[in-house]
């Protein structure tokens, strides 16, 4: 009998435990979709202002309102925590924020109401002093006190606490702390299950990957939160999977998707009066409108989104605004509303101390001011630019304030200090290209292109020093220094042609097959590369001629390599395609426009019947009457995703792998068409891609067409040793 009383105990003690936890989820949900309400009806709730210097007073003043004390407790935390949102509007909030604050401090016992009192006071020093290095500290600071907590409130606290602490680390651009925070933020919300916060949560990190420009994370964490945000009824939900959307399809520039889910969004946060996102809804479709260099519309939607911020005395997004009006300005040529927006938001940048915004309105400052040759403020912004470029490590910021600089030093004839600053720049440019995992080829470019003026500019400082100490002589070494640098160039210029010469032919000869001297693989590599960046529909196909495979034995080189050259040149007359060599018999084939594989193989049964026969060889007469034909087909690009790149070799080695299959139908003339389908994630295109194209190939996201049986086709396989690799696929 004991034992039922314990489980009977036990059960309700579960079941009061859950109902505390849905009581509280549901108020934090309708903290964040109804914030306004829920603060003027905890208002009235709690009867507040209140007097409470002590537990005692808590007591009288929960019997008072018809609360327990722990209700009445848990009412003024969340009152304390609205009082701090900008979207609840109230003349003294955080008059009303400050009392409160000293009111829960006096009732904090435990460590979960001790950390949630240094919450609230990280929170108040972030929107009320900006203070946020301090405010991080505090805030890591209550989550060391609930560390070892287990309890549903206390789960629900770290899911709030590591929200925050994400928005402040990207406030001060520390990208890598936020992320790590917001992986926590997702943690916490499918320990909790609930999937408004879950939707919240996958929402928060696709804006963090967009920001960071990684689109594929982002869209797979944007369309995992709308998929979610879809089953739910929540307003505030909606709109911000809207604003996500407008901002997603503007990164795609799908401008018109982008313009759309943007008025949504506005109409939305209009209908629940939530104006601090009103104005960021405004700013995105400013933004979208700048992406379509409509410059105009842009500046509209800036000065509608400013004109909200004001009414909220929001300082830092206007901060924001005006810098991407000072931007919008330039472009339209109103030079003078420009800079006056450029300092207005280098006012509010310097007064909340944030230096990652204000390097970049700075640089944005010398960069309209060197347009217009204002030479002077270039060089007074650009090294303001580079000292907190400089004090934040940003190497790119450094980069583009130290080339603004040169440019002023150089026009204004301060030659000594432009040598300085293009020895920085290569300094850092070289930096730069050490972390870089892969060599641009435009950065090697700008470096010997910094190394010239810089040799230039040298030669006239000798010039101007030689001119100085031989005053008597001034005309004769004037006279000397000109023929010298007429000569200098004459022999630099001959040696350019020169060595332009020699790298043209060892380009082409790069290009072409060594023994067949007709285009090889490193043509078509680089032929790919170059219409890399072209979403224009083009194809690219590899064919397998058996009856070609050993035409260097069977014929000897002489005559192989004439009759591939004439193989070649029949093929491209009967279709507008270039020809590449890959090795005997295996040629591929590449279309600047869409072409279907049976076209293809008709033009290379016709270009084999057009060669030809050679008469000192009777057996190639045997093997071409019974010939076999293999084709591997692709339309190019093989991703809708302009964003993702897929490199040249690897877009032949997935040719290879059709080619590969339709070579096992076993019959005269076979072919394999592969397509992928849409949204189609990047990773089925690396290494090792047979195995990914084969995983593709079974979940569907790669469709294959033949002329023949499918079931008939061997896939090719990829044997690995490490069974790790598999599974990590």
């Amino acid at each position: 009998m004991r034992i039922c009383f314990l489980l009977i105990g036990l059960m309700l003690s579960v079941m009061v435990n859950m109902v505390n936890a849905n009581s509280l989820e549901q108020l934090e949900i309708q903290f964040r979709e109804h914030p306004q309400q829920l603060y003027q009806t905890l208002l009235n709730k709690t009867q507040y202002p209140l007097i409470i210097n002590n537990k005692q007073d808590l007591q009288q003043a929960a019997a008072v309102t018809g609360m327990s004390a722990p209700e009445l407790h848990q009412n003024l935390v969340t009152l304390a925590r609205l009082t701090l949102e900008t979207s609840v509007a109230s003349k003294n909030k955080y008059q009303q924020a400050q009392t409160l604050l000293n009111q829960l401090d006096v009732l904090a016992q435990s460590n979960l109401d001790q950390a949630m009192v240094l919450m609230l006071q990280a929170r108040y020093k972030a929107r009320r002093h900006q203070e946020y290095k301090t405010a991080i500290s505090e805030f890591n600071e209550a989550l060391t006190k609930v560390a070892s907590e287990s309890s549903p409130h206390a789960t629900l606290f770290r899911y709030i606490v590591h929200e925050q602490l994400s928005s402040l680390n990207h406030l001060i651009y520390r990208p890598v702390p936020a992320l790590s925070h917001l992986n926590h933020f997702r943690d916490i919300a499918y320990q909790l299950r609930n999937e408004y916060f879950i939707s919240l949560a996958e929402s928060a990190l696709g804006k963090y990957y967009s920001r960071n420009d990684d689109k594929a994370k982002s869209l797979q964490h944007y369309s995992e939160a709308f998929r979610i945000s879809n089953r739910l009824q929540y307003k505030a939900l909606q709109a911000g999977t809207q604003l996500s959307l407008a901002r997603t399809y503007r990164d795609l520039e799908q401008w018109d998707d982008a313009l759309k889910y943007g008025h949504d969004a506005v109409a939305t946060y209009q209908g629940l009066n939530r104006l601090s996102y009103v104005a960021q809804a405004l700013s995105a479709i400013a933004i979208t409108y700048k992406g379509k260099q409509e410059w105009h519309k842009a500046i509209d939607y800036y000065l509608n989104s400013e004109q909200v911020n004001r009414q909220l005395n929001n300082e830092i997004a206007l901060g924001i605004n005006f810098h991407n009006l000072g931007e919008a300005y330039a472009e339209i040529g109103d030079i003078q509303a420009s800079l006056t927006s450029l300092q207005k938001a280098n006012e509010v940048f310097r007064s909340r101390k944030l230096n990652h915004y204000l390097v970049h309105n700075e640089l944005l400052f010398a960069k309209v001011t060197a347009n217009e040759n204002m030479w002077s403020a270039t060089i007074n912004h650009a090294q303001e630019a580079l000292k907190l470029a400089t004090l934040q490590s940003l190497d790119k910021e450094t980069l583009e304030a130290l080339e603004y600089l040169a440019k002023a030093y150089k026009n204004t004839g301060q030659l000594d200090k432009a040598i300085a600053v293009f020895e920085q720049m290569i300094v850092v440019d070289d930096r730069m290209e050490s972390v870089a995992q892969n060599k641009d080829s435009t950065s090697d470019l700008t470096v010997q292109k910094l190394k010239f003026e810089l040799g230039l500019i040298k030669n006239q400082l000798d010039e101007q020093a030689a001119h100085k100490k031989r005053n008597q002589l001034r005309l004769v070494g004037l006279l000397i220094t000109t023929v010298l640098f007429f000569l200098a160039f004459v022999i630099t210029l001959k040696r350019q042609r020169s060595v332009a010469r020699k790298l043209t032919q060892l380009e082409s000869e790069q290009q072409r097959d060594p023994i067949t001297q007709v285009k090889g693989y490193q043509g078509l590599v680089n032929k790919l590369g170059a219409a890399s960046d072209s979403q224009a529909q083009r194809t690219l196909s590899l064919v397998n001629v058996r009856a070609l495979n050993n035409d260097d034995l069977n014929l000897g080189l002489t005559e192989s390599n004439a009759k591939t050259q004439q193989f070649v040149d029949q093929l491209e007359h009967l279709l507008p395609v270039s020809a590449y060599i890959i090795r005997p018999g295996v040629i591929a084939c590449y279309f600047n426009s869409r072409h279907l594989p049976e076209q293809i193989l008709t033009a290379i049964e016709q270009a084999l019947s057009r060669v030809k026969e050679q008469q000192a060889i009777p057996r190639f007469q045997e093997q071409e009457s019974n010939q076999m034909i293999a084709l591997g087909h692709v339309h190019l690009p093989l991703l809708d995703n302009p964003d993702v790149y897929v490199s040249p070799q690897l877009q032949i080695e997935a040719v290879q792998f059709a080619l590969a299959a339709a070579s096992t139908i076993g019959l005269p003339k076979s072919y394999i068409s592969l397509k992928t389908l849409n949204f189609a994630p990047a990773a089925i295109f690396a290494a090792p891609l047979y195995l990914n194209l084969n995983q593709a190939l079974s979940r569907g996201i790669i469709r294959a067409e033949s002329n023949h049986d499918l079931d008939k086709v061997n896939w090719p396989k990829l044997k690995v040793r490490n069974e790790s690799l598999i599974e990590s696929q």
